[in-house]
């Protein structure tokens, strides 16, 4: 059924009846003076003689071999070739009156038929290659990323549609020219050559982000990424930038950033104002209790002694709570913090930790301590009270460390403790599926100072949260 269709479909080709109509007369040519075809045609004479060599009429041959491979590549050549070879081997055997006949035919086929063969090679090369490249071109003009091509020297090469569509420039526009010429911000063109300059040392960076000036005169930001295109000898032809708008994704971020830090400080001057009524009212009012029931013990009139004992249990338990709420409001907002910096507020906290909970914990400072931002300090100060009361909950440690590292640019506070850990997700969402919201939190407040967060745990072995910022 198959090959039923094949044929069907060859004989509605139209170069498969000019292969055949040039066979025919180019067979009649050859064959001409042999079937005395010049007395019967009137202009015969002219071709059908032997006034011409025979091998001139072989040559003809040519033609439709050299169609056939041109047309139909490898298969076209070989199916003409050997039917070249089933006219030409008979005249040559019984007809031709030439010496040796036979080798002549033969190597004339063997020649033309060679000819022919790498034609139809070399064509079906060309067609793979430009089916090859269309497709890879069709591909980059449909793909939504941004797809550049540079030459060494930075003029663009290649600019597909999604870079039409977010500058507004056509293709006919920009190629052949620098791209810091049409598109990058004064600023950040010494860096773009410094980075094309790099090129034959292999300094291309994977990953860049920078701003583009679009046809109407806005900026859009776009993350790239580089790949170099190497010739035969292994130097780069050309540089192939992927890149994606990111200019929404930026500002939303930007909104988030401002949001979570509106929200931020609006927590923590919550978190002040019930600190403060904790410390101012109901803290008076439970140490005020407390004494009106010393007093009360001690009244000159004497109470039983069950009444006294009862007395002392209100007492101590009014002190209990008292401790209680003077603690809970020093959590809340460390009067520490804001007096006397992050370095005491983080020694206060860690005492408190091994005094009341039986966890051993301290302080190590490490470089020449200095105060930062109010704000920098009070995000920190949360970081290290959610991690170290992570480690009071889940751990089941005995031991917890508080190390902050001043060097001249930057500032890393780390919390280790050596409990009981556990198997750190892949992705910083998954902390929220498996109920671990207070990692996100450190996380999204590590995000508030533009600082690098991570956490290192393995089962067994501890866990270790580090927080890294700019100074």
């Amino acid at each position: 059924m198959a090959s039923a269709r094949g044929i069907v479909q060859a004989l509605r080709n139209p170069h498969v009846w000019a292969l055949a109509c040039l066979m025919a007369l180019f067979t009649a040519i050859y064959y001409g003076e042999y079937l005395r075809m010049s007395e019967w045609m009137p202009f015969g004479k002219a071709f059908f003689t032997a006034s011409y060599p025979h091998d001139l009429h072989r040559a003809l041959f040519l033609i439709p071999m050299l169609h056939a491979a041109a047309r139909f590549q490898l298969k076209g050549a070989a199916v003409i070739s050997f039917a070249v070879f089933c006219i030409v081997l008979p005249y040559s055997i019984v007809v031709s009156p030439e010496a040796d006949p036979v080798m002549r035919a033969v190597s004339f086929i063997v020649v033309a038929s060679l000819a022919t063969v790498l034609l139809g090679l070399a064509q079906d090369r060309w067609l793979r290659l430009k089916e090859e490249r269309d497709f890879i071109s069709a591909l980059v003009d449909t793909a939504g990323a941004l797809v550049l091509v540079l030459d060494p020297e930075g003029r663009i090469v290649r600019f597909n549609r999604a870079c039409e569509r977010t500058t507004g420039f056509s293709s006919d526009e920009v190629l052949g020219k620098h791209v810091w010429d049409i598109f990058l911000l004064p600023e950040e063109v010494p860096l773009a050559k410094d980075v094309l300059r790099g090129l034959p040392d292999g300094q291309l960076p994977s990953k860049h982000e920078n701003y583009w000036v679009t046809k109407d005169g806005s900026r859009r930001l776009i993350s790239w990424s580089n790949t170099p295109v190497l010739d035969y000898q292994g130097s780069i032809q050309f540089v192939l930038s992927t890149g994606i708008d990111i200019t929404e994704q930026r500002q939303a971020e930007e909104n988030m950033r401002i949001y979570a830090e509106l929200v931020t400080e609006a927590q923590e001057e919550e978190r002040k104002r019930i600190a403060r009524e904790l410390h101012d009212d109901t803290a008076q009012e439970l140490a005020s209790l407390a004494l009106d029931m010393d007093l009360l013990i001690n009244s000159p009139k004497g109470l039983s002694t069950t009444m006294v004992n009862h007395l002392e249990k209100f007492r101590d338990k009014a002190d209990h709570i008292l401790r209680g709420v003077r603690r809970f409001s020093q959590d809340l907002r460390p009067s520490l913090l804001e007096d006397f910096g992050l370095l005491v507020a983080l020694q206060w906290m860690t005492e408190d930790l091994s005094n009341h909970y039986m966890l051993s914990s301290s302080v190590n400072v490490i470089g020449e301590p200095r105060r930062l931002s109010d704000h920098t300090e009070l995000v920190l100060f949360r970081i290290a009270q959610e991690a170290l009361s992570n480690v009071r909950k889940h751990a089941r440690a005995t031991r917890a460390t508080v190390q902050l590292e001043f060097s001249p640019d930057k500032v890393i506070l780390t919390v280790t403790d050596n409990g009981q850990g556990f198997e750190v997700p892949k992705a910083t969402g998954d902390f929220v599926r498996l109920g671990k919201l207070g990692i996100v939190g450190m996380y999204e407040r590590a995000r508030l100072i533009n600082g690098d967060f991570a956490v290192e745990s393995e089962p067994g072995k501890g866990t270790r949260v580090r927080v890294e910022l700019n100074s």
